[in-house]
């Protein structure tokens, strides 16, 4: 059974939303309305908080309990149906049609095309992370552009937020810098700049080939511009705690020396 709730919580490095599995339905749908109405904030948010940055949702359906892994969510309204399918790590395609579903829709988990019989058992669990790229990616950047990027995303957050529950929603307070592409041997460069002067500025917090600024970081640097050279992606990620961030590097670092495949990149 899938129940999908969407609802924002704070965590170190994503925003993540279970999916959880129980309703009345005699067969394996559950309502659509949480998806849509994400999708609808997200995807539909006003055009003066999409300026500078580009909201995405990553809506991941993962097999729990032994059950095979799902391939494929689809809705349907009164007769109407649509498929999304899933990529080869269970990500859904095409997420952003799903703001144009009706809010009394219903939707459910796909196994090689087939709705599955609801059985009453958690089988599904999703993962939404939520993603706010700079643009352009041209490799230059104001502060004052880092900043009001990260409230634009800040406010859209906030129109996640289930009314009347007292939920707080984190803002986006720190920029993540990535390769391009991550199986990339090398990381951008990051130069910082008051007055077309190099500066030094903040000290990133690296994870893998991921470096993270505090966006207090680097006000307090008093650096006005940033220019990151090689191939990149660049987004407005939330608050991060870097003692935590130096500590799972040396974790990860120490597994890679001693030869395990598990240390994430």
């Amino acid at each position: 059974m899938m129940k999908l709730t969407i609802y924002t919580a704070a965590l170190t490095l994503m925003m993540s939303t279970p999916v959880l599995a129980k309703d009345d339905h005699k067969d394996d749908y559950t309502d659509a309305k949480d998806l849509v109405n994400m999708a609808q904030s997200i995807y539909g948010a006003k055009a003066e908080l999409t300026d500078i940055i580009a909201p995405d949702a990553i809506l991941q359906l993962k097999a729990l309990n032994g059950n095979p892994a799902p391939t494929g969510m689809l809705y349907r309204f009164e007769g109407q149906t649509v498929e999304l399918p899933l990529d080869e790590n269970g990500v859904v395609q095409d997420l952003k049609q799903s703001m144009n579903f009706n809010k009394d829709g219903e939707i459910c988990k796909l196994i090689d095309g087939v709705v599955p019989e609801d059985t009453g058992d958690d089988t599904v669990q999703a993962n939404m992370n939520f993603s706010f790229a700079y643009k352009p990616q041209n490799g230059s950047y104001s502060v004052a552009t880092l900043r009001e990027g990260a409230k634009d995303g800040s406010k859209i957050m906030n129109s996640l937020a289930p009314g009347g529950l007292g939920f707080v929603v984190p803002g986006l307070k720190s920029i993540i810098i990535r390769p391009a592409d991550y199986d990339m041997d090398a990381m951008p460069t990051v130069t910082w700049t008051k007055d077309g002067e190099v500066i030094d500025g903040p000290v990133p917090s690296v994870y893998a080939k991921t470096q993270r600024f505090l966006i207090k970081d680097i006000k307090r640097s008093k650096a006005d511009s940033l220019k990151i050279s090689g191939p990149y992606t660049l987004k407005a990620g939330f608050k991060f705690d870097p003692e935590e961030m130096a500590k799972a590097e040396a974790e990860r670092v120490a597994k890679l020396a001693g030869g395990t495949n598990s240390a994430a990149e």
